[in-house]
């Protein structure tokens, strides 16, 4: 009897206990682990909703099994297993909200700092191992790797058994990759080549300079822009009238083989049009330029270049002629160039210059070097306008002789950037005139010459208030005095080739 009533009292007991159990629920929670996630359903197998971190409360309004149903302070529901919380009580709290962001916040920046840490040594590490490699391949190379093992051969299995090992060396430069720096790669990369040579034509030889601007799409291929100048016969001083000047402007593309290797040889096909001035005329033809070269490099960015190239001009009435020329220079590779805004637009700059002026026979003027200076401004981003003043020391040339003169250009010019303003590349149009010095020449007096030009340029940024100019002008003056026959008066051109440093206020 005594056993009945004791199961009575604990079923008692067991059934008003029930209805306190689940009064508790909903109650204020509190994560007492490092961190908790909440799912959508109770199991590890639900959907993540977030994870909450130490300190964190919750509202747990619902049990299953050992999981809570909790409501988060952003409005969100989900389950999270009941051992990682704690009813929170004042007196239990550890750290506040804002306390346990701050400490989650610290832990992530030392994760993000040790990450760091081992991205680091595995660059050191993959230097050692790219270094080591190179080693390799230069002992393969030279033949020295092979050596001991060739020495073990020999005394376990003979001579023709080492013959039998041997392995062609492999070169230890990766084709898709600089000599010198594999960190730098070729996307983004200006060529800027000066050449100095002879162009070919006609069993005549010419003295030329050759400039040629070159980025690359690929690895192998490039387009280039190229500009190359010769004057025939520039020493015949009875004859002036013989001189024959020829410029050329070409576009294209290029194509280099293997071009991570110390040595580099390219192929290049473009078009473009040649101007030729001799005597009292000009002409303008159409240019189709081929050739090949290689460019030897002698540190990362700098290389030797030798180079062929062919002219094939269609002149009317003449059919197709064909100009050779071979030339040397050097080559600097150089990584683009970002302007400022400040720079593109409003910037006012002064720009001192240096350039190479060659005139048409009907000038009977040598080539001369002028120097001199730019005042521009740039007004907008793709627009800038600059006045330009410039000294040239002159030899004018008759049947009589030859007479030293002073000159000077005062001009103005407008400039343009077709392309994005910082690409650098510019067109020009402008116009001015060249002063002689002394009584002037004849007839009555000559002493200014005015001329309208147009050509092209590229602007190099190379700081915030600084950078590095490459210019073509072509000039053409309306009205002339030449001395051979006396006095003819006609119109006339000339060539400039220049480059200037701009600083900018």
């Amino acid at each position: 009897m005594k056993k009945y009533l004791g199961l009575l009292t604990f079923l008692l007991l067991i059934t008003a206990a029930l209805p306190l159990l689940a009064q508790q629920l909903p109650v204020e929670m509190m994560v007492h682990n490092r961190y908790a996630n909440v799912r959508k359903g109770p199991g590890t197998g639900y959907e993540l909703v977030t994870t909450l971190y130490r300190g964190d409360r919750v509202l747990a309004e619902r049990k299953f099994k050992n999981w809570l149903r909790v409501l988060i302070d952003d409005g969100s529901i989900g389950w999270v297993r009941e051992d990682l919380v704690e009813v929170f009580t004042p007196e239990a709290r550890q750290l506040s909200n804002e306390q346990a962001d701050s400490v989650n916040n610290y832990i992530e920046r030392l994760a993000i700092a040790i990450s760091g840490l081992e991205e680091s040594s595995g660059l050191i590490l993959e230097r050692i191992r790219t270094k080591e490699a190179r080693q390799d391949s230069l002992l393969a190379v030279l033949g020295l790797d092979s050596v001991p093992s060739r020495l073990d051969t020999l005394v376990t299995g003979g001579a023709k058994a080492a013959e039998a090992d041997t392995v062609a060396p492999e070169s230890p430069f990766d084709p898709q990759q600089t000599v010198f720096e594999t960190a730098r790669g070729w996307m983004g990369r200006n060529l800027y080549t000066s050449r100095v040579g002879v162009l070919i034509y006609d069993g005549r030889v010419a003295p030329s300079a050759e400039f040629s601007f070159a980025r690359a799409f690929t690895p192998e291929f490039a387009w280039r822009i190229e500009l190359a100048s010769a004057a025939f016969n520039p020493d015949q001083d009875l004859a002036p009238e013989e001189q024959e000047v020829r410029t050329a402007l070409n576009a294209g593309l290029s194509y280099s083989y293997r071009p991570g290797g110390l040595v580099v040889p390219y192929a290049l096909l473009g078009a473009g049009v040649m101007h030729t001035a001799w005597a009292d005329s000009s002409r303008t033809d159409l240019d189709v330029s081929f050739g090949a070269g290689f460019r030897m490099y002698l540190t990362k960015d700098l290389a030797l270049d030798a180079a062929y190239r062919g002219h094939v001009i269609t002149v009317e009435g003449k059919g197709a002629e064909l100009l050779n020329g071979v030339s040397l220079g050097v080559g600097m590779q150089l990584p683009k160039f970002y302007p400022s805004r400040a720079i593109s637009a409003g910037g006012l700059y002064l720009s001192p210059y240096a350039a190479y002026q060659a005139f048409s026979p009907r000038f009977s003027m040598d080539v001369a070097l002028e120097a001199g200076i730019k005042l521009g401004w740039r007004m907008y981003e793709r627009l800038a306008v600059e006045a330009e003043g410039g000294y040239l020391p002159l030899t004018i040339r008759d049947r009589a002789g030859q007479m030293k003169t002073d000159g000077a250009r005062l001009g103005m010019q407008l400039l343009f950037y077709p392309l994005k303003p910082d690409r650098g590349l510019y067109l020009l149009a402008g116009g001015g005139t060249l002063l002689l010095s002394g009584g002037g020449r004849p007839p009555e007096g000559t002493t200014n010459y005015g001329y309208y030009n147009w050509g092209a340029g590229v602007n190099l940024q190379l700081g915030s208030s600084c950078s590095l100019r490459g210019e073509f002008s072509h000039q053409i003056f309306t009205d002339v005095a030449r001395l051979v026959p006396e006095f003819e008066v006609g119109r006339a051109a000339a060539v400039r080739i220049g480059g200037s440093v701009n600083f900018t206020f």
